[in-house]
């Protein structure tokens, strides 16, 4: 409609790009336990997180739309479905979700793998102890997943994907992307957080866990969420320590976004424990 090309637009438009992981957070922040820590985490994920300028630097948009806004869109739609099932939740949750995939296939993959942890582990029990939330849960990923499904459809070549998969014949370039990756890199281990991950984000955000796991429950939701942030923080961590996840230094930076939303905790709760704001 402008007339420009992507070459004329970027350098306007990606600058502003980092922009969306703070509102992000600060969604996600807000809507987990209020609007000071949406404030907080806009500034951690904003200003403190290096690795949003790493992304930029390195000009990995689609990686970073889909790491640092899509998934942390679709995890705070995760959690308000938590809290309000309905049909709205669900509808939201499966779009952004499912939008991962025509980013990046690592947004994809990771988000994939949430939901599955998820699903193995909150689905049984809101099946059978709360049916209601269970099934717009349900109804929700299963939406997700056809979607998901449709949009890598041609993307990642899945007939040929699947078809080798069953008949042992060539899988196609999707298949052979995976394979490519599949412990090819070599995990740096714990010891390069030091490197990838702004200092402040990383000590903050270690100090949130406790916290946050420590904090006092208010009812199902509440304890949904924070066990969603938990097995978020860790899948990733763990990502990061193993060249079978395929892509351990992706991990390793995205790590940074959970972290930012735990140090946003610290900063709101160190500051309501001191005596001046007493």
């Amino acid at each position: 409609l402008s007339g420009f090309g992507p070459l004329e637009v970027f350098p306007i438009l990606a600058p502003t790009l980092p922009l969306l992981c703070a509102l992000a957070c600060y969604a996600m922040a807000r809507r987990m336990w209020g609007p000071a820590y949406g404030v907080a985490a806009a500034l951690t994920s904003g200003l403190l997180l290096g690795s949003t300028y790493l992304q930029f630097e390195e000009a990995r948009l689609p990686n970073f739309l889909g790491e640092y806004f899509l998934i942390v869109l679709a995890v705070a739609a995760l959690i308000g479905l938590y809290a309000s099932p309905g049909a709205r939740g669900g509808i939201l949750l499966a779009l952004l979700g499912a939008s991962t995939v025509l980013y990046h296939q690592i947004a994809g993959y990771s988000l994939a793998v949430l939901l599955g942890v998820i699903s193995v582990l909150f689905l049984p029990y809101l099946l059978l102890r709360d049916r209601g939330r269970g099934v717009y849960l349900l109804t929700s990923f299963v939406l997700l997943g056809l979607l998901s499904v449709f949009y890598a459809w041609d993307t990642y070549d899945l007939p040929n994907l699947v078809a080798g998969m069953l008949g042992g014949s060539e899988t196609g370039r999707g298949g052979e992307a995976v394979a490519m990756a599949i412990g090819t890199k070599p995990a740096n281990g714990p010891g390069h957080f030091l490197m990838t991950l702004s200092h402040p984000v990383l000590w903050l955000g270690l100090l949130g866990l406790p916290l946050m796991l420590a904090g006092r429950e208010r009812g199902i939701p509440d304890f949904l969420a924070r066990l969603t942030l938990l097995v978020w923080t860790l899948l990733l961590f763990f990502g990061s320590l193993t060249s079978y996840s395929g892509f351990p230094d992706r991990f390793e930076r995205d790590l940074g976004v959970p972290l930012a939303l735990l140090a946003a905790l610290t900063l709101v709760t160190l500051v309501r424990l001191s005596p001046r704001s007493g």
